[in-house]
């Protein structure tokens, strides 16, 4: 709760985080996160999808051309391991045709921490079992670069 958005903290290069949360323990714990961040760390709290892109909008994020990567934003998304996880991928995923969501800044990379499941799902290739519509998609839409992938049962309590 909070690991990954203090280690961006203490990234030198790191000018601004904006961390979009949805569970009020987190919420809590990356509020004491943002008091201590010089005011580098803003914290939205959002239960919709839908919700947290108008209020991206009023952040006065720049706006970058289509035919070139966003030099300045990078969205970290966090899947969560259930059904809804894979929605929420279709979802990015058509953001990317549509150029909404985060994509209406521009062509914004997107780091996602995924189950396993979902990341074989996205990489399957012509003829595999797990190929499905969001296989095709990414194909379509975006280059992937698988940097790690996690196993299934880190998200499953002990």
């Amino acid at each position: 709760y909070g690991f990954f958005t203090y280690a961006l903290l203490n990234h030198t290069n790191v000018k601004r985080i904006i961390a979009v949360e949805n569970h009020i323990q987190s919420v809590e714990r990356i509020k004491e996160l943002s008091k201590e961040s010089d005011g580098r760390l803003e914290v939205l709290v959002s239960e919709r999808e839908s919700e947290t892109f108008k209020q991206l909008k009023k952040k006065n994020l720049t706006v970058h051309p289509w035919k070139e990567v966003h030099p300045s934003l990078f969205a970290v998304v966090h899947v969560p391991n259930k059904f809804s996880g894979a929605i929420m991928i279709k979802n990015y995923l058509n953001q990317f045709h549509d150029r909404t969501g985060f994509q209406s800044f521009g062509r914004v990379r997107m780091n996602l921490i995924t189950p396993a499941y979902v990341a074989e799902k996205l990489e399957a290739s012509v003829g595999d079992i797990k190929r499905c519509k969001s296989s095709l998609l990414r194909e379509a839409l975006s280059d992937l670069e698988m940097l790690m992938v996690i196993p299934n049962d880190v998200y499953a309590p002990k």
